[in-house]
């Protein structure tokens, strides 16, 4: 559906904002509300079911 291509797009967006050395400071709910996210859990759910982590995991884990 439309509504679910557009919030792929949202979390490949946030996604490289949360590699980005110019967005690491930024809190990750900043990111989310960014694009377009209005519920922080609905944000969580959606980035793990799509990326297989939270967004602090996926945060860590490209830190090495």
């Amino acid at each position: 559906t439309f509504s679910s291509y557009v919030s792929a797009r949202r979390l490949d967006h946030i996604r490289r904002e949360l590699l980005s050395p110019t967005c690491r400071p930024q809190p990750i709910s900043t990111l989310a509300y960014r694009w377009g996210f209005e519920d922080l859990s609905t944000f969580n759910r959606a980035f793990k079911s799509k990326f297989g982590c939270t967004p602090t995991q996926y945060r860590h884990r490209s830190n090495f």
